[in-house]
C-alpha cells in the first residue's frame, strides 16, 4: 500500500498542485456528500428497524428467549449505527494523520474538499482564465501595434528615400546646368537682334522696343505649335538679309512641367532648330536662351524650377556642335535676386525685366 501511495506521490508531485485542481476537489466533495448521506440514512434506517422489532415483540408478548435474541440483534445494529455515524470522522482522522504522515500529497484532496475552498478555486480559475484572455488580447494588440509601427516606419523610409532621390536628381540637374553658356559660332552678324519668345519676351519688349536694330517676335501664352506656325514665319519676314542674331526663348508654356518636361515637344524644338540652322537660318546666329527661373514661393502655374532645369539641359546638350548655334545661360548667369517677381511666380516686374534685358544684350548677343 505504501509503495502504491509513493508511486502516486511521484506521479502527482507537490509542485504540480494535484489537489488544487477544481475538478478533482469537486469529485472528492461529491464523494463526501454521498458518504455523509449514507452515514445519516443507514443509522436512521437501522434505528427505525430496531423500533419496529421492539414494537412487534411487545405486541406479541414474546418470551424471555426471544427478548435475549432481540437484545443481541439490537446491540449489533446499534454498533453498526455508531460505526456508520462515525465513519466520516474516521476517514478524516486517517487522511489527516496516517496518510499525511507518509507524505502523500493526495491526502489534501480529501481535507480540502469543502464548498468554500472549491468556490475559492473556481473563482481563482475564472480570474486566471480572464487574465490569460486579457494577456493574450494585450499581446495581440501589442503585436498589431508593432506591425503597424513597422509598416509606418517602412512607409516613412520609402517616402524619405523617394524624397532624397528626387532632391538628388534635382541637385544633379542644377549642377549639370551650372556649366554655363557656350558660343562656338562663326557667323558674321550685322548687329540686328530678334527676340523670339512668349509672354516673358513680351515683358522684355516693353524695355527694349525703342532700341535700334532690335525686333521682337513674341506673344503671351505661346509655345511649340505657335513657334512652328507663326514664330518662324514672322522671323523670316524680318530677317531678310544675312547676319541677324535670333534669341530663342520659348519652352515655359507646355514643354516645361513640374519635375519633368514634355519630351515630344522638346525633341520637336531641337529637330526644328537643327533644320533651320542648316536651312533658312543658316546665315544667322541662333542663340538658345535658357528659360528663366520660377519663383516657387509665389508660383501659380503647373511648372517648377526642376522642370526648367531639365528643359534647359536638354536644349543645351542636344544643340551643341552646330556652327551657328550657341547657348546663353541666363538662368545661372544672372544673380537670382535680379529676377524680381511680379507676384505670380512666372513673370517679372519692370525692374526684373530690365535686369534680364540688359544681361541678354551684354552676354547673349
Amino acid at each position: 500500500m505504501l509503495k502504491y501511495l509513493n508511486v502516486l506521490e511521484d506521479a502527482a508531485g507537490s509542485s504540480l498542485n494535484f489537489c488544487d485542481n477544481y475538478n478533482i476537489l469537486s469529485t472528492f466533495y461529491l464523494i463526501k456528500i454521498i458518504l455523509t448521506l449514507i452515514c445519516i440514512v443507514v443509522p436512521i434506517a437501522l434505528i427505525v428497524m430496531l423500533i419496529i422489532d421492539v414494537f412487534k415483540i411487545v405486541v406479541a408478548g414474546s418470551a424471555d428467549d426471544e427478548m435475549k435474541k432481540f437484545g443481541k440483534k439490537a446491540s449489533k445494529r446499534l454498533i453498526f449505527c455508531v460505526g456508520f455515524f462515525l465513519l466520516p470522522s474516521v476517514i478524516n482522522l486517517f487522511t489527516s494523520y496516517i496518510v499525511k504522515t507518509i507524505n502523500y500529497n493526495a491526502s489534501m484532496c480529501w481535507l480540502n474538499a469543502n464548498k468554500e475552498y472549491i468556490v475559492q478555486l473556481k473563482t481563482e480559475r475564472d480570474n486566471a482564465s480572464k487574465n490569460s484572455d486579457e494577456e493574450a488580447k494585450n499581446k495581440q494588440t501589442e503585436e498589431e501595434n508593432k506591425k503597424n509601427q513597422e509598416s509606418d516606419e517602412l512607409k516613412n523610409k520609402l517616402d524619405n528615400d523617394l524624397k532624397d532621390k528626387k532632391e538628388k536628381e534635382k541637385q544633379d540637374a542644377q549642377n549639370n546646368s551650372s556649366d554655363g553658356s557656350y558660343d562656338n559660332t562663326n557667323v558674321q552678324t550685322n548687329g540686328k537682334v530678334i527676340f523670339l519668345g512668349d509672354s516673358r519676351t513680351v515683358g522684355l519688349e516693353y524695355i527694349g522696343k525703342n532700341d535700334p536694330n532690335t525686333y521682337f517676335v513674341c506673344e503671351g501664352g505661346m509655345g511649340y505649335n505657335w513657334f512652328l506656325t507663326t514664330g518662324i514665319m514672322r522671323v523670316n519676314q524680318i530677317a531678310l538679309t544675312d547676319g541677324y542674331t535670333i534669341l530663342f526663348n520659348l519652352g515655359v508654356n507646355g514643354t516645361v512641367l513640374k519635375d519633368k518636361i514634355n519630351e515630344n515637344q522638346a525633341k520637336g524644338y531641337v529637330s526644328k532648330i537643327k533644320e533651320l540652322a542648316n536651312g533658312l537660318w543658316s546665315k544667322h546666329k541662333i542663340v538658345i536662351v535658357s528659360v528663366f527661373p520660377i519663383n516657387e514661393e509665389t508660383n501659380k502655374y503647373a511648372v517648377n524650377n526642376n522642370g526648367v532645369v531639365l528643359f534647359n539641359n536638354y536644349m543645351k546638350d542636344n544643340l551643341q556642335g552646330i556652327s551657328n548655334v550657341s547657348y546663353c545661360d541666363v538662368y545661372n548667369g544672372l544673380d537670382r535676386s535680379k529676377f524680381i517677381d511680379s507676384g505670380d511666380g512666372l513673370h517679372f516686374s519692370s525692374d526684373g525685366y530690365r535686369n534680364i534685358y540688359n544681361y541678354m544684350k551684354q552676354n547673349c548677343v
